[in-house]
């Protein structure tokens, strides 16, 4: 009788266990990464509108789609009968792993780089690692500009990337280092409009600001007669590289006015307004959520709007897409953004609706900026205006310029460019539009002209990861970007 019942609980704690198992196997929420195998036009279009963004992160290899997945996002391929294979089944534990054992050596890697770059430039006056170029904006020549590593660039702790307390240690070092071409980090906005903050978990935070800075040779002064460029990061929170390539030329920069005529040339004669990253909320929550770096939060943090209350690494589709909040072209359909709230293309429950939103659209007002340069992570490609929220809107009048400058800009990385219509999908409500502006449209119950301001707005998409090998941050910065923002600023 012992013996039968000692049998029966054996047999029950086994059952126990693989119940347990599988219910942990099936209901895993961590944030994956996945293959679809070889999809068609149709099965693209269908994930499209199912809410997932295909114009950030999604790579091909093998005529394989993979996409770097939330919980939310999984169930939504799963609902419309899209398949996939798993590749990675915990994203934050692999790039908790990966990172741990990648910093150090990248960081020793870069200090040996800079080493070797001081060395060369301590016997000649150059910016450039073997030749002083006139004109870098115009470069043409059989291979890409070889840029000399600003000395004082860095890698952080968060993945490579800087944490938020980082990047802005880093804007306070500049303007101690150079008070006489970088202004103080100033609040963008100009009605102290503040974020919605954070109060999830024991690490809440209230409304911040969004911060920019100026470099001119009149850092302290807006000086009417130059003309304005504005570069901004991370309005994305994942999307780490484009903080840290607009870090990389704020240094490049800086560091050689005084040495390098084309630079120098550059400052005196322009003002190049700086916001690395536009999205502090969902940008710090991804420091929360994974601290090491791999945290998957897109959107702002807007309260009560898909956050399932907890610090997990899969609390990552909370509040709004910055990136679908502008109030042109915004709503345009479900397609190029979305009513649904755990959505990472989610649109917000009105056009402008968010602060970060308005903050940005404050600055544009308040400034005659002629060109922006909206950097983003994740397609190697570049997203142009004209316009992105329609597959039917008329023409800007500003395609002839679009085609040129990407023309130039793509000579060596060859990126893809073009309106998001043309490249990929539509993106209705997205920062390029707004800026850009034009012919009223009617969307979403309101009616928009956009910014008024006619600025040329671009989006780099740099890169193939949201969150890259951390050895490959300076290469990017680098090799694709240096001369992107260098060019934009004299276009």
């Amino acid at each position: 009788m012992k013996k039968i019942t000692s049998l029966k609980v054996v047999i029950l704690l086994l059952f126990n266990l693989f119940i347990n198992y599988s219910f942990s196997q099936t209901t895993n929420e961590s944030a994956k990464r996945v293959a679809i195998p070889n999809p068609s036009i149709l099965t693209l279009q269908n994930i499209q509108k199912a809410g997932i963004d295909l114009s950030c992160g999604p790579k091909f290899v093998n005529n394989n789609l993979h996409l770097e997945l939330s919980y939310e996002e999984l169930l939504l391929l799963d609902n419309n009968g899209i398949s996939y294979n798993v590749l990675i089944n915990d994203l934050t534990t692999y790039y908790k792993e990966k990172f741990a054992n990648e910093l150090p050596l990248a960081k020793a890697a870069l200090k040996q780089e800079q080493q070797i770059a001081a060395l060369k430039k301590a016997s000649k006056t150059l910016s450039k690692k073997s030749s002083l170029i006139d004109n870098p904006a115009q470069h043409d020549e059989c291979s890409e500009i070889d840029w000399a590593v600003p000395s004082n660039f860095k890698l952080g702790s968060m993945g490579g990337g800087f944490t938020l307390s980082e990047a802005y240690a880093e804007l306070d070092l500049m303007r101690t280092l150079y008070p006489n071409l970088i202004s103080v980090r100033t609040d963008a906005s100009t009605t102290n409009r503040k974020t919605h903050g954070n109060s999830t978990g024991s690490t809440t935070w209230a409304g911040q600001p969004v911060y920019y800075v100026r470099i001119s040779d009149n850092p302290d002064i807006d000086e009417p007669n130059e003309p304005e460029t504005l570069i901004t990061g991370a309005m994305h929170a994942r999307e780490i590289v484009s903080v840290m390539n607009t870090f990389y030329f704020m240094w490049y920069i800086l560091e050689n006015y005084s040495t390098d005529p084309f630079i120098k040339n550059m400052v005196d004669n322009h003002e190049i307004y700086l916001i690395p990253i536009s999205n502090p909320d969902g940008y710090r929550w991804n420091e929360v959520i994974a601290p090491g770096g791999g945290g998957l939060q897109r959107k702002n943090l807007r309260p009560g709007v898909a956050d399932n209350g907890t610090t997990n690494s899969s609390n990552n589709v909370r509040g709004v897409d910055l990136n679908r909040n502008f109030n042109y072209y915004w709503g345009w359909d479900n397609s190029g953004s979305s009513p649904t709230t755990s959505s990472q293309t989610y649109r917000g429950p009105s056009a402008g609706s968010e602060p970060e939103t308005k903050i940005v659209q404050e600055f544009i007002a308040s400034h005659d900026i002629k060109v922006a340069v909206n950097h983003h992570g994740g397609l190697n490609s570049i997203i142009t205006s004209s316009y992105n929220g329609s597959v039917s809107a008329t023409d800007s009048g500003r395609e002839d310029e679009y085609a040129k400058i990407c023309h130039d800009l793509t000579q060596y990385n060859r990126y893809v460019y073009g309106s998001a219509p043309n490249t990929l999908y539509e993106a209705n409500g997205d920062v390029n539009d707004w800026m850009l502006g034009g012919p009223n449209v009617t969307s979403g119950g309101q009616t928009s002209s956009g910014s008024g301001k006619d600025v040329l707005a671009l989006t780099p998409e740099n890169g193939d990861d949201f969150w890259p090998a951390i050895s490959e941050i300076s290469d990017l910065s680098s090799e694709h970007e240096n001369e992107f923002n260098i060019s934009n600023v004299f276009w």
